[in-house]
């Protein structure tokens, strides 16, 4: 009976031992600085539990840790900051699909602008699209949000409306998107009806009022464009 008990109580502690060494050698590696520098600074008022249970991203975990400094400035440092939030964003971030339904299509459901999330666009359109979501919303989107969501929604795994072959039109939607959205919104610009007589006069003027943004060769592409 006693040996049945020791038995079990080796199985038991095999068992903790695995799931710390699964858990934690990201933490204790020689390879991950970042790590040791979480467990010096971090263990010291949280305990395991606590940060397995949390998943943030990438701008949630930095101000996190920002906060964590303005408690303790003499105990966490700037460069401290920067590797803290990079352990914790690999190690206990949102995935990419997660973030994307969170930031993306629970907004596009929201407001009833789902389709908007699967019309056909290249990489580079879908990565100015959502770069163009970062600067309206930029106190939703942080950088790393929008970099993390480009590479995610520009995987043809991911969109299957992706379009992979690019033509000479969306070539010259480029260029008219990274130039006229300086100043314009994407919306605007869409919906905007020009007529053929008064293009050129239009195209003109807005080269006038911006000669270091809009080229020559630019200002004929988004004429053509346009046509």
């Amino acid at each position: 009976m006693a040996n049945g008990k020791v038995k079990l109580c080796i199985f038991y502690l095999a068992v903790c031992g695995l799931f710390l060494c699964i858990f934690l050698s990201p933490i204790y590696s020689s390879e991950y600085s970042e790590g040791k520098i979480f467990q010096e600074k971090c263990f010291r008022c949280h305990d395991l539990k606590r940060v397995f249970q949390l998943r943030k991203r990438p701008r949630q975990w930095q101000i996190t840790v920002q906060r964590m400094k303005s408690k303790a400035p003499d105990w966490i440092s700037g460069k401290d900051i920067e590797k803290i939030s990079l352990f914790l964003t690999t190690n206990y971030g949102i995935d990419s699909k997660e973030l994307f339904n969170d930031l993306c299509l629970t907004c596009h459901q929201r407001v009833g602008k789902e389709k908007m999330l699967y019309e056909i666009k290249t990489k580079s359109g879908w990565s100015r699209a959502i770069e163009r979501m970062r600067h309206k919303y930029p106190f939703l989107i942080g950088v790393d949000d929008a970099v993390q969501i480009s590479e995610y929604w520009t995987n043809p795994s991911n969109n299957k409306n992706l379009k992979l072959k690019i033509t000479k039109r969306d070539k010259l939607e480029e260029v008219f998107e990274n130039k006229c959205t300086k100043c314009h919104t994407i919306g605007f610009l869409k919906t905007k009806k020009i007529k053929p007589e008064d293009r050129d006069r239009i195209l003109k003027r807005m080269r006038s009022k911006s000669p270091e943004l809009i080229n020559d060769q630019e200002l004929k592409k988004i004429d053509q464009y346009l046509q």
